[in-house]
C-alpha cells in the first residue's frame, strides 16, 4: 500500500442548494450533501485511485489538475522584443 497525504477538497454550491466536495488531487467529486458538515466523513475516508492519477498526469490537457508540466515554458515562451 502506498502512502498518500490527506488531499484537500473544494466545495461547489449547486443551483439546487446542494454542495459537492471535489478532491483537489484527483478532481473526483467524492460526495454531495445538503450541508457542508455532511461532507466530512467522505472527505476523511477518500483515497485517490492511483490509476486515475496516472491518467491525469499523462493527459497534457489536464496537467493543471496535477501540477505544472516541466515543459510549460516551451508551450508559453516569454515574448522577445525585436530591435
Amino acid at each position: 500500500m502506498t502512502y498518500q497525504a490527506h488531499p484537500t477538497f473544494r466545495h461547489r454550491h449547486n443551483i439546487g442548494g446542494g454542495i459537492d466536495s471535489i478532491c483537489c488531487v484527483c478532481a473526483l467529486t467524492v460526495a454531495s450533501a445538503a450541508v457542508e458538515e455532511q461532507l466530512n466523513q467522505c472527505e476523511e475516508t477518500h483515497v485517490c485511485d492511483p490509476r486515475r492519477l496516472h491518467q491525469l498526469s499523462a493527459d497534457r490537457s489536464r496537467s493543471s489538475l496535477v501540477g505544472r508540466s516541466q515543459d510549460a515554458q516551451v508551450a508559453f515562451p516569454s515574448a522577445s522584443v525585436a530591435e
